[in-house]
């Protein structure tokens, strides 16, 4: 399995939203807020794939004692599976790409795709 996926198989990203999701709906005695945030890595920078503009400035890496190292980056609140990967096809269309020999949309990029799940009692 790939994290997108390709013509004829779901990614892993497609298939955690799909449980994600199912799991939500099977749950009644509690409440959830799912979001998301996607970044990339390219030539040492850290940029936002979900900022408004399709060029975001680098954001700064930061450290906390509690949270660890992370960046403050755009966070979209999502409520099913269709939004969650619509999310994903706009930050895919912000990275970092250039042609090579073997692939005219290669990557030169790293990314992350944070899913945020939060739960409390209805």
């Amino acid at each position: 399995f790939t994290m997108q996926g390709g013509e004829n198989d779901e990614g892993i990203v497609h298939m955690a939203a799909r449980d994600i999701f199912g799991r939500i709906d099977l749950e009644s005695t509690r409440a959830f807020g799912v979001s998301v945030s996607f970044i990339e890595i390219y030539n040492e920078d850290v940029r936002d794939l979900l900022a408004s503009g399709k060029a975001s400035s680098s954001l700064a890496v930061r450290e906390d004692r509690t949270r660890g190292f992370f960046v403050n980056s755009t966070e979209k609140n999502v409520t099913s599976v269709n939004e969650l990967l619509s999310v994903l096809l706009e930050g895919q269309k912000n990275r970092s790409v250039e042609a090579t020999k073997m692939n005219d949309q290669s990557s030169r990029s790293h990314t992350v795709f944070r899913i945020n799940l939060e739960s409390r009692p209805k």
